[in-house]
């Protein structure tokens, strides 16, 4: 924020946080996604459009290595 910028990390109020713990849960709350059904639902179907012969399971499986 501007406030941190002028006035350094002590002036805000909820202290800094960890570059590892930021990431973990971003990529947890990814991974959290791409496993909801409509969400490997579409991607199948944009993939049908590259490669016909891709199955949902294969999509599915392919979105559990994604980050």
């Amino acid at each position: 924020s501007q406030t941190v910028l002028k006035h350094g990390a002590g002036s805000c109020p909820v202290g800094r946080v960890p570059a590892g713990e930021i990431e973990t849960a971003v990529i947890d709350q990814l991974r959290a996604v791409f496993r909801r059904p409509e969400i490997v639902a579409g991607t199948w179907k944009a993939a049908r459009t590259h490669a016909a012969d891709i199955t949902e399971s294969d999509a599915r499986e392919l979105m559990r290595w994604m980050p």
